[in-house]
């Protein structure tokens, strides 16, 4: 889309972008569910518009999200399954063994969280759902904290902060990164799990030119509300002290077809192009799964 439709469909005045820091013009891209998504011409960043208050998520998530009870509890964790599984395995492929203490940042109804202590990990559990941590404070030997990240006043307390697909979720994701590094041992893994934005953005160009429609949503806000480039999200972390270990590509996760029985070590070690453009571009797939360590 032209940089003529981002002045037409975007108010001024811009606001500057969560990533750089970068006053605009954003690049229009598309509307989903009365939100704009807009693409930073500076970064590569892309941000739903507007980005909800903190009372208006507030609401959201009281409301609207993980309200199925149980059965909707049983029903996430089922479809998340691969995804836990293919998390835990990069972690000990990073170095953490059965004791060590995993922090689980927007853990949900607790699935990673039963399946870290299952493999003799500690896991501790933070998120704003009221209904979701009083769920997981009955999960055996884990911990539950209601509120964000950021409220964690313990300093090198953990082997590994993982964001499951959370991560888009945060207005203010480089506060949760800096909690992150706070909470970390020196060496220690940062993993994040979000939507891979190119292969997104492939997809939204398809449908742009052939006329066809999703049922689905591609960029789903008000839930989501950061959508990252690999090499935006790497930059991100690098910028909040991060060093930069390793990047795969996410394993299904509630998707049917073929791609939800390929074999899970095929999955995650999807080829990446080679050199210097393989690292920018990034993992192929519908999810990426980034790997920092901590120093």
């Amino acid at each position: 889309m032209s940089q003529a439709i981002a002045l037409r469909d975007v108010p001024r005045p811009f606001p500057p972008c969560r990533a750089c820091g970068g006053p605009g013009p954003f690049i229009f891209l598309t509307r989903e569910d009365g939100y704009q998504i807009l693409d930073c011409p500076a970064c590569g960043f892309i941000t739903t518009f507007p980005v909800p208050d903190d009372q208006q998520l507030a609401e959201y998530y009281n409301q609207s999200y993980f309200r199925g009870g149980d059965e909707e509890a049983k029903a996430w964790g089922r479809s998340k399954s691969q995804a836990f599984e293919q998390a835990l395995d990069l972690l000990e492929e990073f170095g953490l063994e059965p004791g060590d203490r995993i922090l689980d940042a927007g853990c949900g109804h607790g699935g990673f969280l039963t399946q870290g202590a299952a493999r003799g990990f500690r896991m501790t559990g933070v998120d704003v759902s009221a209904a979701c941590i009083a769920r997981c404070k009955t999960i055996p030997g884990v911990r539950a904290i209601q509120g964000i990240i950021e409220d964690i006043g313990e300093s090198s307390e953990y082997e590994a902060v993982c964001f499951l697909d959370s991560f888009e979720h945060l207005p203010d994701f480089r506060d949760a990164l800096d909690a992150a590094h706070r909470l970390l041992v020196e060496g220690g893994c940062l993993l994040i799990r979000v939507p891979n934005m190119n292969f997104h953005l492939l997809k939204l160009r398809a449908l742009q030119l052939s006329g066809a429609r999703w049922k689905y949503g591609l960029f789903t806000p008000p839930s989501h509300l950061n959508h990252f480039r690999p090499r935006v999200l790497k930059r991100l972390v690098e910028s909040a002290g991060f060093r930069f270990w390793n990047w795969y590509s996410g394993a299904p996760a509630g998707y049917g077809g073929l791609i939800r029985r390929a074999p899970l070590a095929a999955v995650s070690r999807l080829p990446l192009p080679a050199g210097r453009w393989g690292r920018e571009w990034g993992p192929a797939g519908n999810s990426l799964v980034l790997l920092a360590a901590r120093f």
